[in-house]
């Protein structure tokens, strides 16, 4: 009789280690099953790479003269199979608080001979005699900034958060 108990006590510890182990592979299954959907999935490639070498905002304040808003900026834009580099033009720059519109320029942008390096395309912009205040505006607050590429009429847009606008006396 002791013997059944032992016999039985040992099959029953057999099973319950079988179970411990199978929800173990069972789980282990799960996470390549995991690995696998992720590396699976499509890779977004963001429409623009931008490095920004320079930019700058600032209301001029001086007096004898209205108060304008100034932009400029020093922008290289990589390399991408999605545009071309050559035809790829500033096209406008708009700037917004509490998302809402309150510029929109067509900047002047200088371009030179070798604006197109191995590193991209360099543009630079500015305004150039500023922008009248738009009655919205918050001059103690930061702007946000969307830059607007156009490549054979297609538009590529890139953003710049938060971007401090100083104050000039």
């Amino acid at each position: 009789m002791i013997k059944i108990k032992n016999f039985a006590a040992a099959i029953i510890t057999m099973m319950f280690i079988l179970f411990l182990f199978n929800c173990g592979g069972s789980e282990e299954t799960v996470k390549k099953e995991e690995v696998k959907t992720v590396i699976d999935e499509e890779i977004i490639v963001p429409d623009l790479k931008v490095n920004i070498h320079e930019m700058y905002c600032w209301v001029d304040l001086m007096p004898g003269g209205p108060n304008r808003f100034q932009i400029s900026g020093n922008l290289n834009v990589s390399d991408s199979y999605k545009y071309d580099l050559k035809f790829l033009k500033l096209k406008a720059v708009r700037i917004f608080q509490n998302n809402k519109q309150l510029f929109s320029i067509r900047p002047k942008v200088k371009l030179d001979e070798n604006a197109i390096t191995e590193e991209g395309k360099s543009f630079v912009f500015s305004t150039i005699r500023g922008l009248s205040i738009n009655p919205e505006y918050k001059i103690d607050n930061p702007v946000d900034i969307r830059i607007i590429f156009e490549e054979d009429d297609e538009l590529f847009e890139y953003n710049i958060y938060n971007q401090k606008v100083e104050k000039v006396y």
